[in-house]
C-alpha cells in the first residue's frame, strides 16, 4: 500500500436486522485505505497479516479482535500465502444506545465514545482479555435472533465502550480523517458512480458534479478534500474493484468484464489492472 494512495469513504447502510458480516481478506484482496460512517467491530478466526488505523500499525493474528471508530481511516493486509477470516459488525452506536437506553445513560455514554476513547485498532487476548471477550460475546450475541439476545447485545456493547474509556483515561482522544458534515456534499456523486459501475453502466465526472449542484472545478476541489484522490481516480478505483469482484465470483470472461467496467478492449483494462494491483486480471483469479 502506497503512502500516497486515496482514501476512500465506504458509507454502511445499517440493517437492525442483521449487521453481522463475514469477510475473507486473501493477500491479494488487502482493503484499501478508507474510513466509514459506522463503528466497526471484528473478531479474526483464522489467519494473520497487518492492520493499519490512522498512523497506528499492528500486526493480527488468529483470535485478535478490532475495534475501529466512524471516521478514522484504516485498512487491513493478510499475509504472503495466507488468508484470513474475520467476523466483522458495522453498528450505529449512538442511534442503538438512544433508542434502548435512559437518557441520562445514554447521554453518558455518547460523550464517552465521541470524546475520550483513545484506545482502538487491534486487542489481543494476553494484553486485554476483557475487551476480546465482550466483542467475541457481542459477536456471538448478536447471531441468536431473540428479544434476550437483542438485549444482551446492548449491554454488552456499552459494557465494551465503558472497558474502552477506562483504557484510555490518559490517552488523547481517537484521530477522525473524515468527517459526515463534509462527505454529504458529494453524497450523491458517490452513489452515482457505485450504482452506474455495478451496472455496467458509464460514469463520466461531469455526470457525479451536476448531481451535486455543483461546477466542475468546485467540485473536484471538494470531492479531493473529502476522499483524497480526484473524482476520476475515484472511478478508475470503482472499476477496478468491481472487476475484482466479478473475477472473483462469476466466471465471466476477462474480455467481458473489461466491457462490463468501461474498456473497450482487453488489453486496455490489462494494463489498467496491473497498474492497480501489480498483476495481470488472469492472473488474480489463478490465485483464488
Amino acid at each position: 500500500m502506497s503512502s500516497h494512495a486515496p482514501i476512500q469513504f465506504h458509507e454502511v447502510c445499517h440493517d437492525s436486522n442483521g449487521p453481522l458480516n463475514t469477510y475473507s481478506l486473501h493477500p491479494a484482496l488487502s482493503t484499501e485505505m478508507h474510513y466509514h460512517n459506522l463503528i466497526e467491530i471484528g473478531w479474526c478466526l483464522k489467519g494473520q497479516g497487518t492492520f493499519m488505523v490512522e498512523d497506528q500499525i499492528q500486526n493480527y493474528q488468529e483470535g485478535d479482535v478490532d475495534v475501529v471508530f466512524p471516521y478514522q481511516k484504516h485498512f487491513a493486509h493478510a499475509h504472503e500465502n495466507d488468508s484470513s477470516q474475520w467476523y466483522l459488525i458495522n453498528l450505529d452506536f449512538q442511534k442503538v444506545m438512544q433508542t434502548s437506553l435512559s437518557p441520562i445513560l445514554y447521554s453518558d455514554l455518547s460523550i464517552l465514545t465521541q470524546r475520550e476513547i483513545g484506545v482502538y485498532g487491534i486487542f489481543r487476548p494476553e494484553e486485554h482479555p476483557n475487551v476480546v471477550r465482550l466483542v467475541r460475546q457481542l459477536i456471538q450475541t448478536i447471531t441468536e435472533p431473540s428479544e434476550l439476545a437483542m438485549r444482551r447485545e446492548i449491554l454488552l456493547l456499552a459494557q465494551l465502550m465503558l472497558e474502552l474509556s477506562l483504557l484510555s483515561l490518559e490517552r488523547p482522544p481517537y484521530p477522525r480523517s473524515g468527517s459526515r458534515q463534509y462527505y454529504s456534499r458529494i453524497e450523491p456523486a458517490v452513489h452515482l458512480a457505485q450504482q452506474r459501475i455495478r451496472q455496467g453502466e458509464k460514469i463520466q465526472v461531469s455526470d457525479m458534479s451536476q448531481i451535486c449542484l455543483m461546477s466542475s472545478g468546485y467540485f473536484r476541489r471538494t470531492f479531493h478534500a473529502v476522499l483524497g484522490c480526484s473524482p476520476q481516480q475515484y472511478i478508475n478505483d470503482l472499476m477496478i474493484a468491481q472487476a475484482k469482484f466479478m473475477l472473483i465470483e462469476t466466471n465471466t470472461s476477462i474480455l467481458e468484464i473489461a466491457n462490463h467496467i468501461g474498456f473497450d478492449d482487453a488489453s486496455g483494462f490489462n494494463r489498467a489492472f496491473l497498474r492497480s494491483c501489480g498483476m495481470t486480471p488472469s492472473s488474480f483469479r489463478t490465485l483464488l
